[in-house]
């Protein structure tokens, strides 16, 4: 297992094979993450989590 972008890391999955997805996402308060900006505009923010979310229901099974 390696760490490193969740939408990298998900765009490798193939489509619906992930049985359950648990997720804790930054919650855009600006706490200070290695790499990832905690303080986005919330336009950008929604984005970010719009591009995320997209991800994971693409790769969950259908009954995920």
């Amino acid at each position: 297992m390696k760490n490193e972008d969740c939408l990298k890391g998900m765009r490798d999955i193939p489509f619906e094979t992930i049985d359950i997805c648990v997720t804790s996402p930054p919650y855009n308060l600006g706490i200070a993450y290695d790499i990832h900006d905690d303080a986005l505009n919330p336009t950008e923010y929604l984005a970010w989590l719009k591009e995320v979310f997209t991800e994971v229901k693409r790769i969950l099974k259908p009954q995920g």
